[in-house]
């Protein structure tokens, strides 16, 4: 039995929905967003630095792939390159600092329940 994988264009997460088709198995997988608690000019402290990542979406996904990860600082640096800092404990956000270069995102909901 084959499983229908479908695709959006947005951050690769997998959520288990009912197929509404008879033909298809029970359990289809289907993208959707993570939810974030954003926050502006923050940073926290006790984050692990990820060489590599680019890009603000990079930086999003790897934490969201990674199952310890709770939240990620992003810090603009030169020009349009970036920082990812990736934390995995929540007592982390307990200790934020004052950073007008950093965004602070913390993970809410891995991959919510929804209708797709």
């Amino acid at each position: 039995m084959a499983l229908l994988v479908l695709w959006e264009d947005n951050i690769d997460c997998k959520c288990v929905i009912k197929s509404p088709f008879a033909n298809l198995p029970p359990d289809v997988f289907s993208a959707c967003n993570p939810q974030w608690d954003i926050r502006q000019g923050v940073n926290a402290r006790g984050a692990t630095p990820i060489s590599g990542i680019t890009t603000t979406a990079a930086c999003l996904t790897a934490c969201v792939q990674d199952t310890g990860c709770v939240g990620v600082d992003i810090t603009t640096t030169t020009g349009s390159n970036i920082e990812c800092w990736v934390h995995r404990n929540t007592a982390n956000f307990n200790n934020l600092g004052s950073n007008s270069n950093n965004v602070l995102y913390i993970l809410v909901d891995r991959c919510p329940t929804r209708e797709c």
